[in-house]
């Protein structure tokens, strides 16, 4: 995984920290196939602010199908952040905001969608 952070996100020194959480931390539905591990991503900084303005960049190896999304687990249901899939990764930019420790766990997972033939009569 990498995480790009632009200069200027941050107006003091900030403490990463990514953590792969186990298969069992949570269920996913049953639309979905299971194409990472669970990743605890935050960052911790002694002011609590940031330029909001700025993203960040989450970055995975991925070698799967076009199908897939990176999802952020929101009050126990996986929400999609807006992927792009390109030279074998997988990315979405995010608000700092998003990854910031107060209270909460910013938990990321890549999910490819499960293909349905639909038969029309």
């Amino acid at each position: 995984m990498l995480l790009k952070v632009d200069k200027g996100t941050y107006y003091n020194p900030v403490v990463v920290t990514i953590n792969t959480l186990p298969d069992n931390f949570s269920n996913l539905d049953k639309v979905f196939i299971k194409a990472s591990d669970y990743y605890s991503v935050n960052i911790a900084d002694k002011s609590y602010r940031a330029n909001n303005e700025e993203n960040i960049e989450l970055k995975f190896e991925y070698y799967g199908k076009q199908d897939g999304g990176i999802y952020k687990l929101v009050n126990g249901k996986w929400l999609y952040l807006p992927s792009e899939i390109e030279d074998g990764f997988i990315k979405t930019k995010v608000n700092p905001i998003l990854l910031r420790i107060k209270k909460r766990q910013c938990i990321l997972h890549i999910n490819r969608y499960k293909s349905f033939n639909i038969t029309r009569y």
